[in-house]
């Protein structure tokens, strides 16, 4: 959500990256939900680990 608000508040001028240790492979509906009523699309996103 961290990486998707950076975007969206702060357009090109940062580059945003976001992973994690153990990653679920989706991104949880209720974010997608809470984000898409605040005006952020999170439903193209996934998750991703901390090395590549």
């Amino acid at each position: 959500m961290a990486e998707d608000w950076l975007r969206h508040l702060a357009g090109n001028r940062f580059e945003s990256l976001s992973a994690g240790a153990n990653p679920a492979g989706y991104i949880h509906p209720l974010a997608v939900q809470v984000m898409r009523e605040s005006g952020v699309d999170l439903s193209q996103q996934v998750s991703k680990h901390i090395r590549p």
